[in-house]
Parts: C-alpha cells; structure tokens; sequence
C-alpha cells in the first residue's frame, strides 16, 4: 500500500509537472506566432470546471498579454567555459575561474584574474594567466600537482567572463559606439549590431579594423565584405575597434563641367558611366560640343567623341569615369558664315551631331526669294595657303527642283554667299564684290569679326 500511494504520488506530482510545462510552452509558442496563452490552454485537458457561483458570474476580462519581440541575445555575464568547450578562450582580466581538482577539495578554488593579470592559487603563488588557454592552465598545475599526487585530474572552467566589448566609430554606420561582443564575432556582426552601413554604396565608404592587441591596423574593403569575400569577414577580439569613415569628396565623387544643364559635382556613377553622368546633370545643352569632351584625370587630358555614345545611350568602348574625374563638354566654337540675300545672315553654330549642305543651310537661314539670285549661290572656303576657293552652287535648281546631286558639304569656317538680284544693294558694299575682298578677310574664317 505505502509503495502504491507513493506511486500515486509520483504520479500525480509527474502530472503536475507535465500541465506546469506544456502551459509553460503554449506561452512561449504565443510570444513566437501571436496568440494568447488561452488559446492553447482551452484545448489541453485540464480539471473539471468548477459550478459558477454569485461571486463568480461577474464577467472577468483576462489581463492583455504583451507580446515582446524576439531580440538578439547579448553576451551573458555568466557562462560555461571550459577547456572542452572554448578550446581557443583565452583568460583575461576580471574573470572568475574556477578550479577543480578531482577529491583534493583543498586545492579546489575560484579566483578572479586581479588586474596585474595574476590569480593566487596553492604551491604556485602568483600566476600570470592573461592569455593562456584554460588547456594551458589546467597543464600548468597539473605539472606541480604532480609531484605531490598521482595523475591529478583538474579542471577549470570561467565562471563569471568579463563583458568583452568592441567599438566602431565613424560616419558610415548608424550606429557608432561599443557593442558587447559574443564569441565568433566578426567584422559583419559588428556592423549588423551597430545598424548597418549608411549607404548602399559600400564603395564610398573606407574600413579598418584596429587590433591593440596585436599593434596593428587591417584595411577591410567593404563593397567585398559585402558580396560575401570572406577575407574581408575577419575575426574580431575584444578591445578591437572598427572604423568606417566616408571617403573624401576627391575619392567618391566627379565633376561635370561646361555646357551642361546642371553643372556640378555628382556622386560617382556605380556603374562608371559617363553617359549615365551627363544624363544625371541635366543633358547636353544646344551649344554643347559632345565631339570635343574631355576627361582630366590626374592631370592627363583624354578627348572622347561622344556624339553617337549620347545619341544611342551606350557608353564608348574602353571609356569610363574613375573618382575624382573631371567631365568637360565645351561649347561649341564651330560657326559658317552665311551672307547676302538671306533671312538670317551672320555666323551660323555649326551642329556638333551633323554634317551640313548647302541645300540645308538654305533650307535654315531662308533665302528672301525676291532679292536673291541664288542660282549663283558661292560657297567658298579658306584653302591652306590662305586663299580663297570658290564654288558656285545652282541653289534654284537644288532646292526648288530638287536636284541634290549638286549639293556641296559645308565645313566649319566656310563661307555661304546668296548674291543679290541685279540692282539690289550687296551687305558688303557695291565697290567690291565678296570674291575680290576675300583673301583679306582672314578674320572671316576665325570669328575675329564678332
């Protein structure tokens, strides 16, 4: 009977527990999905309701349950350590080791690590036990243990571990300051932990990690780390300090210059693209010369054509902008020059993204019909010896029959004369005629005029 009733009780105690853990468990698993422990417990078997009395028909409204967001577990002040464990923990200031020394409970004891890095332990005094693994420190007193019994079985474990702490200061992270660290931390913990990185842009950002320990300084290339190169994920210790900084304007950055909508200084392209630049800055304007671009680049100048690179949207072969690039479009200083009977005689841009005719600078500059006689329209160009060559171009039959085979290109410089019909008055004066004077205008061909 009293083996039964001890069964019973056993048993009845078991069932206790089991209602104690699974009511446990349907808290936890409501603070993971989000339901109420009442939930869980309406459908696990449980006592007999007991008949509602006055004092119990008073409806009752159950406590609301504040559900608290899972969070990062930080370094506990307290853990296991042992040799087994954490092979490679090593002992530092302010920990509380415990020694244990199989039944020779006189050489069994806990000490803190003082300090000067020393613990006071029997037969040995003073011992300096910053560094050393715990494997280490177990060798070192078994060695003097020893001699006094045989094989002694030791142990030592941490009991209480310093908090270890990691900083990382600059203005490329959210979050600057120290962490406290966990063991197997490195370089991408300590970022997630500090809120990450400021920008997308890793590239824009520089990163060292300082070892005062060790006396040294390890560059990390974070647009690698990043990408997952775990060469750039390094371990880190305690005491270590990361440092992620923005790079200077000269290092992130490139300039725009000359005709333009935005001139300006720019962030530099993530795929290094020029076209890409020149579109960020607003477009050419009507004046640009994309034939004439340049990029001053560590005091060289490269000239790139990039008329048709615009026009397409694609990028020339083997160009592309590094930080601290200058992008110069100029203006464009190409001009003909178009006199006589015309609606709009004087010096005409020539375009950067075209070839022009006689027939198109007609077409443009509206020839005044009635006072021209532009069968005999001359096109006449400085020749390299300085004198003037002259072709005589029958603008009635090209533009108003349309015979393009007499149509002559045009070249910047050129000169485009319609002469008036007989008895009108020329723009440059009746005593001399253009041809004549033309040799003595140099000016004509450089823009010297205007």
């Amino acid at each position: 009977m009293c083996v039964f009733r001890k069964i019973s009780r056993c048993a009845r105690a078991s069932a206790g527990r089991l209602t104690h853990m699974l009511t446990g468990g349907a808290v936890v698993a409501a603070a993971i999905i989000g339901a109420t422990p009442g939930a869980f417990a309406q459908s696990s078997p449980g006592p007999a309701p007991k008949k509602a009395t006055a004092a119990s028909k008073k409806p009752v409204t159950p406590a609301p349950v504040k559900l608290v967001p899972q969070q990062q577990p930080q370094e506990p002040e307290t853990l296991a350590v042992t040799s087994a464990s954490t092979p490679s923990y090593r002992i530092e200031k302010e920990d509380v080791l415990d020694v244990v020394v199989t039944e020779r409970p006189e050489y069994s004891k806990s000490a803190e690590v003082l300090p000067d890095g020393t613990i006071s332990y029997p037969r040995l005094g003073q011992v300096y036990v910053v560094g050393m693994t715990l494997g280490d420190l177990e060798r070192r007193i078994f060695k003097e243990l020893d001699r006094l019994f045989v094989n002694p079985e030791i142990t030592v474990s941490v009991r209480q571990r310093r908090v270890r702490q990691v900083s990382i200061v600059g203005d490329g992270i959210r979050q600057a300051g120290k962490q406290v660290m966990r063991d197997g931390w490195r370089v991408l913990d300590v970022i997630a932990a500090a809120g990450g990185l400021v920008t997308s842009r890793p590239e824009l950002l520089s990163a060292h990690l300082l070892k005062p320990k060790e006396g040294g300084m390890v560059a990390i290339d974070l647009k690698k780390l990043m990408a997952n190169d775990a060469t750039q994920n390094l371990l880190v210790e305690q005491d270590d300090v990361l440092t992620v900084q923005t790079r200077p304007v000269s290092e992130t950055q490139v300039q725009v210059l000359g005709q333009v909508g935005k001139p300006g200084s720019f962030v530099y392209p993530e795929d290094a693209s020029v076209i890409r630049l020149i579109t960020e800055a607003g477009g050419p304007t009507a004046a640009a010369s994309l034939s004439e671009a340049t990029i001053e680049r560590s005091g060289k100048t490269i000239k790139v054509d990039l008329r048709e690179a615009y026009r397409s949207g694609t990028d020339p072969e083997g160009v592309s902008l590094l930080p601290g690039d200058r992008l110069v479009i100029p203006e464009n200083k190409r001009y003909v020059y178009v006199f006589g009977a015309v609606g709009k005689p004087g010096m005409m841009v020539y375009p950067d993204d075209r070839k022009l005719t006689v027939a198109s600078i007609l077409g443009e500059t509206i020839v005044s019909v009635q006072n021209a006689e532009y069968k005999r329209t001359q096109l006449m160009r400085q020749k390299a010896d300085g004198t003037a060559q002259t072709t005589i171009v029958n603008g009635e039959e090209l533009i108003d029959k349309g015979n393009f085979s007499l149509d002559v290109p045009v070249e910047p410089g050129d000169v485009v004369y319609v002469p008036f019909k007989k008895g009108r008055r020329s723009i440059l004066g009746e005593s001399m005629g253009l041809i004549n004077v033309l040799p003595a205008l140099g000016w004509l061909f450089n823009g010297g005029m205007f």
